[in-house]
């Protein structure tokens, strides 16, 4: 085993060590935890609009669907699975604690998390672009709650930050940017899956972060997972929400023509929830 394996094997030992404790916290967005206080001080605010500030910030979404789906306040037995159940399900006022809670615990690790942000920063408009898809393509073309699809798209990269604060701790491995990229990009999906589980997120939405760089494409589309693998085929070449790839027309090569049409079709509506994800 080379050095630069045995320092990514010695990481590897301590994420284990770490997530096995139950109690996890890492920074993504702080900032975002304070525009949902301030949402909460307006008095015209309803259950969707701040679900929708909520949903800027994936581990504060985690947790709320966690707390929604707790014994003491899942009477139906009835998993939550979106964010705008959630919210009317443990109201406001624990929206808040939760927001604070998670700013407080994000404020104490942020400092060894700004080395990353501006990787933070990208992956979060990947997992955004991502969403918006899922959203459109659950809602087009097949049964799976759009609500549901949109969640899974924001929550599908959490893992990635949550090796990025963690990364921080071996230097000689932050240094490597290789390496980090590697580590990445093939750790992140089962580490996601186990924070989400962890935090007692519905099966289908763990499974889909799991296996969303893995399973094959459906068709036609049933499951969370084949919305959430379709809307990452997408968001990989052109389509209407790339600003970078999208004047080259088309639509994506690697999905189904009902795909393409379906959000071609929806340019606007998909502007309009990338443009309020990226800005609530």
């Amino acid at each position: 085993m080379d050095a630069r394996s045995r320092r990514s094997f010695a990481f590897l030992k301590f994420l284990a060590a770490d997530l096995s404790r139950g109690e996890i916290s890492f920074p993504t967005f702080a900032d975002a935890t304070l525009r949902v206080r301030s949402a909460l001080d307006n008095p015209n605010l309803n259950a969707e609009n701040l679900a929708h500030v909520v949903s800027t910030e994936p581990l504060l979404s985690a947790r709320l669907i966690k707390v929604a789906n707790s014994v003491a306040l899942n009477g139906t037995g009835k998993p939550a699975g979106d964010l705008r159940t959630a919210v009317v399900r443990v109201g406001f006022a624990t929206v808040r604690s939760v927001a604070m809670a998670v700013a407080l615990e994000q404020t104490v690790a942020m400092s060894d998390f700004q080395a990353h942000r501006a990787k933070a920063e990208a992956i979060w408009r990947e997992s955004v672009d991502v969403a918006a898809l899922a959203y459109v393509i659950a809602r087009r073309l097949s049964r799976v709650n759009p609500d549901e699809a949109m969640l899974a798209g924001l929550l599908q990269d959490i893992g990635k930050f949550y090796l990025l604060a963690r990364v921080t701790r071996y230097p000689e491995l932050a240094t490597d940017a290789a390496e980090v990229e590697r580590v990445l990009d093939e750790w992140h999906p089962a580490i996601g899956s186990a924070i989400l589980g962890s935090l007692g997120l519905p099966e289908a939405t763990v499974f889909a972060v799991a296996e969303h760089h893995v399973a094959a494409l459906a068709d036609p589309i049933r499951k969370l997972i084949d919305v959430l693998v379709a809307a990452n085929r997408v968001a990989q070449g052109p389509n209407p929400i790339n600003t970078v790839n999208s004047s080259a027309g088309g639509g994506a090569s690697n999905v189904s023509p009902a795909v393409n049409l379906a959000l071609a079709e929806s340019r606007e509506e998909l502007h309009a929830l990338v443009g309020g994800l990226r800005h609530a």
